[in-house]
């Protein structure tokens, strides 16, 4: 069997073509506009690594380079652009996938194509890396032990020196501009980004975080398989002067539309040193907080997972490991899912525990 990594160059692609040649025997399939920068990488992985050219924004191109292949993990950013033109061309060459898909506006769009997929008996398995997805697997997990719920709390924080290139910028931007999604009191609204802000205490090397509402897919996707009253997402940035950059830009329009996040991206990534001042010398870490509130046998109780690792490491393996499930059909029902729909959650968290992926849970009873 092959396995395509769109955007195989890129940061989590490179990590996710490493950890399918180790964790299958599947051929990996390369697909990148940055053709040099793919076969580089290549170089040294042995004949079950090939690599093709290919242009989202030019979908012919990548049904060119598709051909032949079993399924496929889409991290072609920003989502917002191409998230659904690449899951609409995986499934018109019948070619199951998933992505890491992690902006809110795509959601409707890819869950319109749910009959394409059930008609063509393939599955597609959109936000699977960690914030959404991670994030959805740690919530089910929660839920398994409480009778009802209350509310849900995801807390991200992104390291400025753990990611590069310009469509992570143009996510957090994106997702920190406008109204976005959450849920209260069994209603979806829309709010301010930015506001709701909160510093919350990740463990070392973290920290503290200021963080604040952003637009992500979790309170959206989430309430379709639970019943969630209150539910948000929150992310922060270290080192943490980076949030009042931020702010700024958003503040004095430079975020104003997509034309106008793309441009302040590029600037931004051309002065990457100087964003990651203070974000320390040592390797770094990002981080996940998901809590979960409500009822168990008439007590209340609020069950908490912490995770702290590399961010292509907490995208790329949850990726790894959902597109490895539709192969071995734990995960192959034809239509289209978000995590939470579709994935064997036992069978995931396996998979994070032995590539390394360490998840911390604490219960706290309340009167």
């Amino acid at each position: 069997m092959e396995i395509a990594v769109l955007g195989g160059a890129g940061g989590v692609g490179r990590t996710l073509v490493t950890d399918l040649l180790k964790e299958s025997d599947c051929r990996i399939r390369i697909i990148d506009r940055r053709e040099r920068a793919a076969r580089e990488f290549a170089r040294d992985k042995g004949p079950r690594v090939t690599v093709k050219r290919a242009d989202a924004s030019r979908p012919r191109t990548l049904s060119r380079a598709l051909k032949g292949v079993d399924a496929a993990v889409n991290c072609i950013g920003p989502f917002y652009r191409f998230a659904v033109t690449v899951a609409r061309t995986l499934l018109d060459s019948g070619i199951s996938g998933v992505d890491i898909c992690d902006d809110y506006t795509p959601v409707g769009g890819l869950f319109a194509l749910n009959e394409l997929a059930q008609k063509r008996g393939l599955t597609f398995i959109t936000g699977v890396g960690w914030s959404p997805g991670l994030t959805n697997a740690l919530v089910m997990a929660g839920a398994k032990s409480l009778t009802n719920i209350d509310e849900v709390r995801i807390y991200w924080a992104a390291n400025v020196a753990d990611y590069t290139g310009p469509a992570a910028v143009n996510h957090l931007l994106f997702t920190s501009t406008g109204d976005v999604p959450i849920r209260r009191n069994d209603r979806r609204l829309q709010v301010e980004a930015l506001t709701g802000s909160e510093t919350i205490q990740f463990p070392d090397p973290v920290g503290s975080v200021p963080v604040s509402l952003c637009g992500h897919p979790e309170p959206i996707t989430l309430p379709s398989v639970l019943r969630i009253p209150h539910l948000f997402v929150k992310g922060g940035i270290v080192p943490i002067w980076n949030n009042h950059a931020v702010r700024m830009a958003v503040k004095l329009g430079f975020t104003r539309d997509d034309s106008s996040i793309e441009k302040t991206a590029k600037r931004i990534v051309t002065l990457e040193k100087v964003f990651r001042i203070g974000s320390g010398k040592t390797e770094p870490r990002s981080a996940v907080k998901v809590s979960i509130s409500g009822w168990r046998h008439g007590k209340r109780k609020t069950f908490t997972y912490d995770v702290v690792d590399r961010m292509k490491r907490l995208t790329a393996f949850p990726a790894s490991t959902a597109v490895l499930q539709i192969l071995r059909g734990k995960a192959s029902k034809p239509g289209v899912f978000a995590p939470e729909g579709i994935l064997d959650i036992k069978d995931f968290f396996n998979g994070l525990t032995q590539r390394g992926i360490v998840i911390h849970k604490t219960e706290t009873p309340e009167k």
